[in-house]
C-alpha cells in the first residue's frame, strides 16, 4: 500500500517505519529536525516492538514537496488541534479510494476529518501504546497496553476492508484488530487519557505513581464519573455500565501495565508546546457545560494545564 504518514512524530514514526519496513511505500510527513535526521541516518525504533533500522524512508516536510502523488491510506498523526488544517492539507492527495485513519488522542478528531474526506474515507482508530523520542531519528516504544482497534464510526467502510489494513498493521509487529464499535473503544480512550495525562502532567510523575496516593486515586475516580454521567446524557454507549467497573480495571491492569510512562502531556508543557487537553478534560468539561451536567474536575484540570502551557511557554 502507498501510505502517508501525516504528522510523523513519536507515535506516526513508530507505524511508519513498521510498515516500511513490513514492504510498503511509506512517505512521513513530519518537523524538520525528524525529518532531516532520517533522511541521513535512517529511523530507529526501539523498545517494546523491538530493535529496528529502517533506512531510505521517504521523507517529506511540507505537502507540497509530495504534490501530485496519490495514497491508499493516510495515518493523521497530528496533535487534535492541527486535525483541521492537516485534513485541509491532504485534499489534494485524497483519492476515490484513499482512506484516511485517524490515530490521534481526543474527541472530535474523527468528526473533523470525516466531515472534511467524507465518511466512506475516514477510519477512526484507538492506540493505547506510549512513545518517546529520545533524539530526532529515534523513537521507542516504552510501554503497551492493548491492540490498536480501526474501525468507522457510522459503518460507512466494508469491513472487510479494515479488516485488510489490521492484518497489514499486525504483520508490520503493530498488533491491530478491526471493530465494529470503534466509538466505544475512542471513548474508552477518553476515560484512560483524563484520568491520568493531566493529573501526570501536573504532578510531573509516572502514570504508576498516581496509584500511590489516596488523593490521586479519588481524583481518578472523580474524573471517570463525570465522563460516564456526561456519556450517560448524551446517549454515547461504553463498554461499562458503571463507573466503577471502569475504575477497577483501570487501577487493576491498565496503570500497571503502563506504570513506567510519562505523558505526552508532560512531555509537551516541558517542551514548551501547546496540548491536547482541549480534545481530552477540556472536551469533557464543554459537553458538560452544553448538556447541564456538572463537571468541576475535569474543568479545573483543564484551566490547571492551560496555566502550566502558558507559564512554560513564557520566557
Amino acid at each position: 500500500m502507498r501510505i502517508l504518514v501525516m504528522g510523523a512524530g513519536a507515535i506516526g514514526s513508530v507505524f511508519g517505519g513498521l510498515l516500511a519496513e513490513h514492504g510498503e511505500s511509506v512517505t512521513l510527513l513530519g518537523r524538520r529536525p525528524h525529518m532531516q535526521a532520517i533522511k541521513q541516518n535512517g529511523l530507529r525504533i526501539t523498545g517494546l516492538f523491538g530493535d529496528h533500522l529502517v533506512r531510505d524512508l521517504a521523507v517529506a516536510e511540507s505537502v507540497s514537496e509530495i504534490q501530485g502523488r496519490d495514497f491508499d491510506l493516510v495515518l493523521v498523526t497530528v496533535k487534535s488541534y492541527d486535525t483541521a488544517r492537516a485534513v485541509e492539507e491532504i485534499g489534494p492527495l485524497v483519492g476515490p479510494g484513499t482512506l484516511a485513519i485517524s490515530l490521534q488522542n481526543g474527541l472530535g478528531n474523527v468528526e473533523t476529518i470525516s466531515g472534511a474526506l467524507g465518511e466512506r474515507r475516514t477510519l477512526g482508530g484507538r492506540v493505547i501504546f506510549g512513545v518517546t523520542t529520545p533524539e530526532p531519528e529515534h523513537v521507542e516504544v516504552t510501554v503497551y497496553a492493548e491492540e490498536v482497534m480501526l474501525g468507522s464510526p457510522t459503518n460507512a467502510v466494508p469491513m472487510a476492508r479494515i479488516e485488510e489494513i489490521g492484518s497489514c498493521f499486525s504483520a508490520a509487529g503493530i498488533p491491530t484488530k478491526a471493530t465494529a464499535e470503534i466509538n466505544k473503544f475512542i471513548w474508552a480512550k477518553i476515560l484512560y487519557n483524563c484520568a491520568l495525562n493531566p493529573l501526570a502532567a501536573i504532578l510531573g510523575t509516572t502514570y504508576g505513581d498516581l496509584l500511590k496516593a489516596g488523593e490521586t486515586r479519588r481524583l481518578m475516580r472523580e474524573i471517570v464519573g463525570e465522563i460516564f454521567a456526561v456519556a450517560r446524557t448524551r446517549g454515547t454507549p461504553l463498554f461499562w455500565e458503571k463507573p466503577e467497573e471502569y475504575v477497577d480495571v483501570l487501577f487493576g491492569r491498565l496503570i500497571p501495565d503502563t506504570a513506567a510512562h510519562h505523558p505526552s502531556m508532560l512531555q509537551d508543557i516541558r517542551k514548551g508546546r501547546r496540548t491536547e487537553i482541549d480534545a481530552m478534560n477540556g472536551a469533557i468539561a464543554r459537553f458538560g457545560e452544553e448538556l447541564g451536567v456538572p463537571t468541576p474536575v475535569n474543568r479545573l484540570l483543564t484551566l490547571l494545564i492551560k496555566v502550566r502551557e502558558g507559564l512554560s511557554a513564557s520566557p
